[in-house]
C-alpha cells in the first residue's frame, strides 16, 4: 500500500518516506534511496536516511543523520544511534 501511495503521489514526502521505511525493512536499499532522495533534508526522513546509510556501509553519514533525527525528537533514532556506535567500537 505504501509503495502504491508513493507512486500515486510522487511529490508527497510522507508517502515516499513511509514507502522507504518499508523498503528498508526489507533491506532494499536501492528502492529506499529512490524514495528518499528528494526528501533527505526533511526532519521526518532523517531516521530513514540514517538507516539507509548504515545499510549501505556509510557509518559516518549514518551517524550524522541519526544525530539529526535524535535532535528532531525521533525516539527510535537514539536506539539505532547507540547500536551503531557500539558496533563501531567492536571494530
Amino acid at each position: 500500500i505504501y509503495d502504491l501511495a508513493a507512486r500515486l503521489f510522487p511529490d508527497c514526502p510522507e508517502a515516499n518516506i513511509n514507502a522507504a521505511a518499508v523498503a528498508l525493512s526489507k533491506r532494499d536499499t536501492r528502492k529506499a534511496r529512490s524514495y528518499l532522495s528528494r526528501f533527505s533534508t526533511r526532519q521526518t526522513a532523517f531516521n530513514n536516511m540514517g538507516v539507509l546509510c548504515m545499510l549501505e556501509g556509510n557509518r559516518e553519514k549514518a551517524e550524522l543523520y541519526l544525530e539529526m533525527a535524535v535532535a528532531a525528537g525521533v525516539e527510535r533514532a537514539s536506539e539505532v544511534l547507540e547500536e551503531l556506535r557500539s558496533r563501531r567500537n567492536l571494530y
